[in-house]
C-alpha cells in the first residue's frame, strides 16, 4: 500500500483519503502548516483533495515552498488567485464537479459574507452527499477554520449548514468522504461534527476552553484507555504539555486506526507556505501563480452546467409548452416531424415527473418535521394557559381539588409475547378497544406512567423501538392530545394522559428486560447473541470486534447491521470509534 510522511517516524497510509482527522491549535503554532503537509502527501499518492478555505490562502499549494517554482497542478476557484470565479449559487455545482470529475481543487470562499458562506456550503455538503451515494469514490474534504462553517454557537440559519456538514461528516465515509477540520478555537467547534473525528493533531492550545475541549474529545473517542493498552503516557499528562508545545510540534491522538499517542514533528512543506504571517520585505514575486491546463476541467464544469439545466423543473416546462405551441400551430406537420417533437414532450415530461417524485419524498419528510413542530406549538400554549390559569387562580380564594388518583397497575407475572411491538397488555380489555390508542402509543403512556418522567431516547429503550418515522408520529400525538407535556426536553404523563392509559401492566425493567431481551423477545439470534457478550462486559465498554468474536461471528455486513439495531434501539451505545456498552437500563 503506498503511503507518506507527515512527520518522523509517522507516515500515514493511502487510505487516509477516506478517515476523519482534526487539526487544532492557537494561530502561528502550526496546524494549517501540518495539514498542507498532510493535503501534499495525499494528492503525491494520487487522491482526490478539496479545500475550502475561508482564510484564502490555499493557492500556496500551486507554487513551491520557494514561492517561484511551479508547485501542484491543482486549479484555485474563486478568490483574489482563483483560475475561475466562484459565486455562492455555485455550491451544488462545485459537488457535483468533485464528485464526477475526481479532480483536486481550492474553493476560495474567503470573499463570501456571512450568508454567501451558509448558502454555498449548505449546498455542497447536502450535494456532494447525494452525489457520492450515486458514484462512491475516495474523497477527502478539508474545512479551513471549520468554526465558521460548524460553530458549536448557532445563529439564524447556521443550523441547515451545520446539519448538512454534520451529516457529510457522519455519512460520507460509507460512500469514500473523509474529513479534515483545522481551527484555532476548538471550543467554538461543533461538538456533533468534532466527536466524529478519529485522529485528531494537536498544536500548541493556551486557552483553557480549548484545553477542556481536547480533553473531553480524548475521553469521550476512549483514548485513553486506548493509550494505557498501548503503554502510552496518560492522555492527561499529554494534555498538560498543550500550551509549551514548540512551533510545528503536536500531540497525535489515534488511538484505534493508528494506535498512535505521542508528541511528533511536522515534517517540511513542499509548497509555498501562505499562511505564515506576511513579511514586509518579502518578495511579491512568490505570490503571483502559474498558469494551470483548465481545458479538462472546463470542458467537465460545461457538461455538468448543461446537465444541471437541462434537469431544471421550470425549463423543462417552458420546454413542454413551447414544443407543445409548436406542435399545435402546425397543422400540415409531417409525420416524422411529429415523431420527433412528441418523442422530446415525452422525454422532458419524464424528467419533471422524475423531479416531482424526489420533491414528494422530501414533502413526506417535511410533513413529520411540520407535524413534530405543530405539536411543540400545542404545548406551548398549552404552558402559557397553565401560566395564566395559575395567576387567575393566585388571585382567587378558591378550593384547590386533590389530583385524580393514579392508574392501577397489574403486576407483571410472565414476560410473553413480542417485547419489541405489543408488550402493554391492558387487563380492561373493553376500555383498551375504546380509547384509540395504538399499540406504541400504549407502550410510551405505560412507559411514562412507571418510570415518570424521561427523555425521547430513554422512552423509546423501555419500550423497545427504534428512531423512526412513526415513533416521531406517535410522540407527537401524545403532546398534541395532551396525554403528556415536554418539560425540559423531557416528556412527563398528564392526568388526561392516565385517564386515557386505565389500568395497565407494568413493563419489565433491568435485569428481567435483559432476561426477556436474550431469552423471549423476536430479536436474531446473532443480535441476542452479540447483545449477550456486551451484557457480560458491563458496566466496562468493549470492542465491536471483541463482541463479534466472542458472539462467534466474522466480520461482515450482518454483523454490521445487528450492531446498528441494538444501537438505534438503545440497548448498546457507542463508546469511541468501534466501541460499544450495554445501556444501564439493562441492569439493576
Amino acid at each position: 500500500m503506498k503511503t507518506f510522511a507527515i512527520a518522523k517516524n509517522l507516515n500515514l497510509p493511502a487510505g487516509a483519503v477516506t478517515q476523519k482527522f482534526a487539526w487544532l491549535g492557537v494561530s502561528g503554532s502550526g496546524k494549517t502548516y501540518g495539514a498542507g503537509v498532510f493535503v501534499e502527501g495525499l494528492v503525491s499518492v494520487g487522491a482526490q483533495v478539496v479545500v475550502i478555505d475561508t482564510v484564502g490562502n490555499w493557492w500556496g499549494l500551486r507554487l513551491a515552498s520557494d514561492g517561484r517554482k511551479p508547485g501542484l497542478q491543482i486549479p484555485v476557484i474563486g478568490g483574489d488567485k482563483g483560475d475561475l470565479p466562484l459565486s455562492s449559487d455555485h455550491g451544488e455545482l462545485m459537488a457535483q464537479t468533485v464528485a464526477e470529475t475526481k479532480s483536486s481543487l481550492v474553493l476560495d470562499v474567503s470573499d463570501f459574507t456571512d450568508g454567501e458562506l451558509r448558502k454555498f456550503v449548505t449546498a455542497f455538503a447536502k450535494s456532494l452527499l447525494m452525489h457520492k451515494k450515486r458514484r462512491p469514490s475516495p474523497t477527502m474534504v478539508v474545512w479551513e477554520e471549520c468554526q465558521d462553517i460548524i460553530p458549536q454557537t448557532m445563529y439564524g440559519d447556521d443550523a441547515k449548514m451545520v446539519g448538512a456538514v454534520q451529516r457529510l461528516i457522519k455519512r460520507g465515509r460509507n460512500y469514500g468522504v473523509g474529513t479534515a477540520l483545522i481551527s484555532q478555537r476548538t471550543a467554538a467547534v461543533n461538538k456533533g461534527c468534532l466527536n466524529q473525528i478519529e485522529t485528531m493533531f494537536a498544536f500548541r492550545t493556551t486557552a483553557p476552553l480549548d484545553r477542556k475541549a481536547i480533553t473531553e474529545w480524548v475521553d469521550y473517542t476512549g483514548a485513553g484507555d486506548a493509550a494505557r493498552k498501548l503503554g502510552k503516557n496518560a492522555p492527561g499528562r499529554l494534555t498538560e504539555m498543550l500550551p509549551e508545545l514548540a512551533t510545528g510540534s503536536c500531540i497525535v491522538y489515534s488511538p484505534h486506526w493508528l494506535e498512535r499517542f505521542e508528541v511528533v514533528s511536522i515534517s517540511k512543506k513542499q509548497t509555498f507556505n501562505a499562511s505564515s504571517t506576511p513579511d514586509f520585505d518579502s518578495d511579491d514575486r512568490a505570490k503571483e501563480l502559474g498558469a494551470v491546463d483548465l481545458r479538462e476541467l472546463e470542458a467537465k464544469l460545461a457538461t455538468v452546467v448543461k446537465e444541471a439545466e437541462e434537469n431544471d423543473v421550470a425549463k423543462l416546462k417552458a420546454k413542454i409548452h413551447e414544443l407543445e405551441g409548436r406542435l399545435s400551430k402546425a397543422p400540415s406537420i409531417t409525420a416524422e416531424t411529429q415523431a420527433t417533437l412528441e418523442s422530446a414532450i415525452a422525454t422532458a415530461e419524464l424528467k419533471v415527473m422524475d423531479r416531482d417524485l424526489r420533491l414528494a419524498e422530501i414533502s413526506g419528510l417535511h410533513n413529520n418535521l411540520l407535524a413534530a413542530y405543530r405539536a411543540l406549538q400545542m404545548n406551548a400554549q398549552r404552558a402559557r394557559d397553565l401560566i395564566t390559569t395559575g395567576l387567575g387562580a393566585a388571585t382567587e380564594a378558591t378550593t384547590v381539588s386533590a389530583p385524580p388518583p393514579p392508574p392501577r397497575h397489574v403486576p407483571h407475572a410472565a414476560v410473553t409475547g413480542d417485547y419489541g411491538q405489543q408488550r402493554a397488555r391492558t387487563v380492561a380489555t373493553s376500555a383498551r378497544k375504546s380509547d384509540g390508542l395504538t399499540p406504541m402509543e400504549r407502550n410510551f403512556l405505560t412507559a411514562l406512567a412507571q418510570y415518570g418522567r424521561m427523555g425521547k431516547a430513554r422512552l423509546r429503550t423501555v419500550t423497545g423501538y427504534a428512531a423512526s418515522g412513526p415513533v416521531s408520529t406517535a410522540f407527537a400525538k401524545l403532546l398534541a392530545e395532551k396525554w403528556a407535556v415536554d418539560v425540559g426536553g423531557e416528556l412527563e404523563l398528564t392526568p388526561a394522559g392516565r385517564r386515557v392509559l386505565g389500568d395497565y401492566e407494568r413493563l419489565p425493567q433491568g435485569d428481567r428486560l435483559r432476561e426477556f431481551l436474550l431469552n423471549g423477545s423476536k430479536l436474531s439470534t446473532m443480535e441476542k447473541k452479540l447483545l449477550d457478550v456486551a451484557c457480560r462486559h458491563h458496566p466496562r465498554p468493549v470492542g465491536k470486534a471483541s463482541v463479534r468474536e466472542a458472539a462467534g461471528y466474522a466480520a461482515s455486513g450482518p454483523v454490521s447491521t445487528a450492531f446498528a439495531k441494538l444501537i438505534a434501539l438503545g440497548y448498546l451505545a457507542n463508546h469511541g470509534a468501534n466501541t460499544v456498552i450495554a445501556s444501564k437500563e439493562l441492569f439493576g
